[in-house]
């Protein structure tokens, strides 16, 4: 009895590591990704190891890995996505008012036509 007792305050006395869930890092808020990248190889795109590699081998070493997850390499220290070319973080970047939130996103009115629509051919 008396071990089980030490053993009991002695698992209570440990710790498991909790990874941190924002990191101490300064605040991206904007991504300078205008400057050019090298032009990617081309790659041949093979079916047979594409299956094999979803079906059989990912599964399996997923199953076996315990490897520590390696967190997104484009967020910020609070796990958002910057700005940048693609994308413009539009929710809370300021505040609304009641009417804007109420017209939604059209700021310029109805579309101009600029096509004309002619039935299918027969």
């Amino acid at each position: 009895m008396r071990r089980l007792l030490v053993l009991v305050i002695a698992a209570g006395c440990t710790h498991a590591a909790v990874p941190a869930k924002f990191h101490d890092t300064p605040l991206v808020t904007a991504s300078d990704d205008r400057r050019p990248i090298p032009e990617p190889r081309k790659r041949t795109f093979r079916v047979e190891m594409y299956l094999a590699d979803a079906v059989v081998f990912r599964p399996l070493w997923e199953g076996l890995d315990r490897r520590e997850r390696v967190r997104a390499r484009d967020t910020n220290a609070l796990d958002e996505v910057p700005d940048s070319t693609w994308f413009t973080n539009r929710i809370g970047a300021r505040d609304m008012s009641a009417e804007e939130a109420v017209k939604g996103p059209d700021t310029k009115g109805a579309p101009v036509r600029r096509f004309t629509i002619t039935p299918a051919a027969k």
